[in-house]
């Protein structure tokens, strides 16, 4: 008899959003009360660091800092060699999820270079977004963060 290895993951809600992060990305799971203000930088202390906190806000785009309705904190560690920084990540809520499935990636062809979503994920019925932690990076780097300064079409524009 074959029998699948379950998979592990986080499943996140971010800006009304649900998305799955391999469990073996998070390095650190706090509330945002733990979150510190230096420098006007929102960071998460974690093993002598100080990692920046970004957040995503509707439609998915990048801010930094805690959304209001956040409540969990993630630290994530980079797995590629693209991008050794490590990030926290807000989100309003994290479940533990283990899963039996396969995770389905996209095809190279619907993945543009700053795309979010790596593939998709059967869990109880639903299809669920995937995203991974250096494609977080990449997203972040490639598209920027919202502040009060300049809105998110403004960033987008150039």
């Amino acid at each position: 008899m074959n029998t699948i290895e379950p998979r592990h993951y986080y499943l996140l809600e971010c800006a009304g959003q649900r998305l799955c992060l391999p469990a073996a990305e998070v390095r650190f799971m706090a509330s945002v009360e733990d979150v510190c203000e230096t420098a006007g930088i929102a960071g998460l202390a974690y093993e002598g660091a100080l990692y920046p906190v970004y957040s995503l806000q509707d439609g998915l785009l990048p801010a930094m800092g805690v959304q209001a309705q956040d409540r969990n904190c993630l630290v994530l560690k980079s797995t590629g060699d693209e991008s050794p920084m490590g990030i926290a990540l807000s989100c309003s809520s994290v479940v533990k999820l283990r899963s039996e499935s396969t995770l389905q990636m996209l095809p190279s062809f619907m993945l543009p270079p700053y795309a979010l979503v790596i593939g998709l994920l059967k869990h109880e019925n639903q299809w669920l977004p995937v995203i991974s932690v250096d494609r977080i990076i990449n997203f972040f780097e490639k598209v920027g963060y919202c502040d009060e300064q300049h809105s998110n079409a403004e960033r987008l524009a150039g």
